[in-house]
């Protein structure tokens, strides 16, 4: 197995880490919202929302879905706090928050970097 032989520990790293680790309660939000996107195409509707806002049925023919799944896909993004609407008049527009926008676009564009110092470094 590809674990440690010995038990070892670095006291700095731990408490560093600790005191990064955000509570159990954002944890849990945030895992319900990287959830929502866990299905393709929920993300490929995070990915179209993080550029620009749509409607239902821009949506549906930019990812060449029915109407009827791609708002099964908004109905589901919205409840997990990851998309926003806006009324105007008879139309509904959709668009992801700034927070999913950013990862999103992140995600999209290079590999992801860590932040902040290494602390593999401390031992």
């Amino acid at each position: 197995a590809d674990i440690c032989k010995v038990v070892c520990f670095n006291r700095g790293k731990i408490a560093a880490l600790k005191r990064r680790l955000p509570p159990a309660a954002d944890l849990e939000r945030k895992a319900e919202r990287l959830k929502a996107g866990g299905h393709p195409g929920r993300l490929a509707v995070l990915f179209t929302l993080a550029r620009t806002e749509c409607c239902v049925c821009d949506l549906s023919h930019v990812l060449g879905q029915p109407v009827s799944t791609v708002s099964q896909h908004l109905r589901i993004l919205k409840s997990a706090g990851v998309v926003r609407c806006r009324h105007d008049g008879k139309l509904v527009f959709y668009s992801a928050t700034e927070s999913a926008a950013a990862m999103i676009l992140r995600a999209n564009d290079s590999p992801a970097r860590q932040s902040g110092r290494d602390l593999n470094r401390e031992r």
